[in-house]
């Protein structure tokens, strides 16, 4: 698979090999699979439960290969993939992450290496794209490539041993904001020191030092990743040079290139070709394999930076209080901060609103009763007022373009939350549809998408009392189990453009399947399969809400049994 970060926002996993296709032999079974992991969707969560999201859907044009590299843009608005390893088309294609498709740029240089294990990264001010080893001669030259213009230029990679012809492959390659640099470190073969710098401005490569208490030794299919603005880059797993897969995590102090060894993960973790990334004090691995092949499709690992120690709960926020300014600029665009701001004046405005709505239908909501009314939750009609136009940001939404905490932060803005310190009921959209959320002791009013009924009434119309109550907590509790019964049984990897904010109980249970050891990330990501919509005709969004309106309404006739 190939694997990308935007800032420190969400991880991107695509593609790869899926051995467990029998219709073709595990070399040619390639995947379109295309996943996120949105670290903004949720403010915690457990290493059993991540929040993964299925992107791509039937018949989109997601590249299927396996053994490449994503880059993403400067803009953070699109997604390129450089399928250096299809021979026949050696295509290039972009996601856009505003209309969330797949677009072929075209068949691509023809220079472009058919080497697996390289790595494509994008410089962020100039746009440029740089892939060392990315030219197909003799030399593996470093590729630097211009999407806007398709040209390409040459410059020649690190001196190798004289007597070694490998290429540099399977190597770590990252951009530096502190050093405004990009580093390369490790790889296969013994291409003599494995930890370089390449200055744009000088148009050079630079042997780095390896210098501290503990050094990581040249590994490949490793993760090399920057945290805290950059001041910190990261180093964990890979392969040695004897072969053996490891689980140790290197830390970087870029400011004085020191490097120092964190806390080891268990054995059992040891893995190489797996994705990482970072959100704020988290530093999250998922996939891999170990050096004996066994693909490792669990949950996924999560150390925290600030701790120094490995956790099992993702806790968004960060420690870090340094200032250091990102390097660039990035252009206009709606960031989770941009949608979050918006969100938080319209509550605002739509709280006042709602107080007014709530006085004047206050006296309607008192004179029911609970033997002449039916108590489902009041809907609130769109005439008398509309939210539509205040929307959750959906599952990618960019970034800020700031990267490292600063880019966390604003990212958080989006996770509003409103306390009401009155007596009266409160608005806030907690997803994209109009919400009314009450943190008092006053009644609830939500508003729903139109659905059939639940039939929460008796046959008189009305909800009864004594007896009847209990024989209406059972059927409540029947038709809640029924609904949440079909939402287990369909597939719940739905694509953000049509279904922005999906959830079930059910959780999307991701697998790596063995691919091609070499590459950046050698696993596939696949999903649960689909079982269709089920016999109730009913989308997945209209049970969710009966699925909500179900529970409030059985928690509220229970409190009212205990209450007798």
């Amino acid at each position: 698979m190939a694997y990308v970060t935007i800032d420190e926002n969400i991880l991107l996993i695509q593609g790869g090999v899926d051995p467990s296709d029998k219709t073709a032999a595990s070399t040619t079974a390639t995947s379109k699979q295309f996943f996120s992991l949105d670290f903004t969707k949720s403010a915690s969560w457990n290493t059993t439960s991540p929040p993964w999201t299925q992107l791509n859907v039937d018949g989109d044009l997601g590249p299927a290969s396996f053994g490449y590299s994503l880059s993403v843009s400067p803009d953070r608005r699109t997604i390129t993939a450089w399928d250096s390893t299809n021979i026949a088309g050696r295509g290039i294609m972009a996601y856009s992450l505003d209309n969330h498709q797949w677009t072929k740029v075209g068949n691509g240089p023809i220079e472009l290496s058919t080497q697996a294990g390289i790595q494509a990264v994008t410089h962020p001010t100039n746009g440029l794209v740089y892939i060392p080893s990315g030219i197909n001669n003799s030399d593996s030259d470093m590729m630097i490539y211009d999407l806007l213009k398709s040209t390409v230029k040459r410059v020649p990679m690190p001196p190798r041993e004289s007597n070694n012809l490998l290429k540099w492959y399977g190597y770590s390659f990252v951009w530096s904001e502190v050093r405004q640099s990009f580093l390369i470190l490790g790889g296969g073969g013994n291409v003599g020191p494995y930890f370089y710098e390449y200055s744009v401005s000088n148009n050079r490569w630079d042997e780095l030092p390896l210098e501290g208490d503990a050094v990581p030794p040249r590994v490949k299919s490793a993760c090399l990743v920057p945290a805290y603005n950059g001041t910190k880059i990261l180093l964990f797993g890979g392969l040695t040079s004897t072969g053996a897969a490891v689980g140790t995590l290197y830390t970087l102090d870029v400011t004085n290139m020191i490097w120092s060894l964190s806390e080891s993960a268990q054995p059992s973790q040891n893995r190489y070709g797996m994705a990482c990334s970072v959100s704020g004090d988290n530093f999250v691995i998922w996939g891999g394999q170990t050096a004996g092949g066994a693909v490792l499709s669990g949950p996924p690992l999560i150390y925290n930076i600030n701790t120094d120690k490995w956790a099992t709960q993702f806790v968004r926020g960060t420690h870090y209080t340094g200032t250091g300014s990102s390097g660039y600029d990035s252009p206009p665009m709606t960031s989770p901060a941009d949608v979050g701001g918006a969100i938080t004046a319209g509550v605002v405005v739509v709280s006042v609103v709602g107080f007014i709505f709530y006085r004047r239908k206050k006296n309607r909501r008192q004179k029911a009763s609970l033997d002449g009314q039916s108590h489902q939750f009041y809907r609130m009609q769109e005439s008398d007022m509309s939210l539509n136009s205040i929307v959750s940001p959906p599952p990618i939404t960019g970034a800020s373009g700031q990267g490292g905490s600063h880019g966390t932060e604003q990212a958080d803005k989006s996770e509003f939350s409103l306390v009401n310190t009155s007596n009266e009921p409160i608005m806030a959209n907690t997803s994209n549809k109009s919400i009314m959320v009450n943190t008092s002791n006053k009644s609830i009013m939500v508003n729903t998408p139109r659905q059939p009924s639940l039939n929460i009434s008796n046959s008189d119309g009305h909800c009864g009392i004594g007896g009847g109550y209990d024989r209406k907590v059972e059927e409540l509790q029947h038709q809640l189990a029924a609904r949440k019964e079909e939402l287990s049984r369909r597939s719940i990897g739905l694509h953000p453009q049509f279904y922005p904010g999906a959830t079930s109980d059910a959780q999307i249970t991701p697998k790596a399947v063995l691919r091609n050891p070499q590459g950046a990330g050698d696993i596939v990501v696949t999903g649960s399969s689909s079982s269709g919509n089920g016999s109730s005709g009913q989308s997945n969004e209209e049970l969710q809400q009966q699925v909500l309106t179900l529970q409030a309404e059985l928690s509220r006739l229970q409190a009212m049994i205990g209450s007798q």
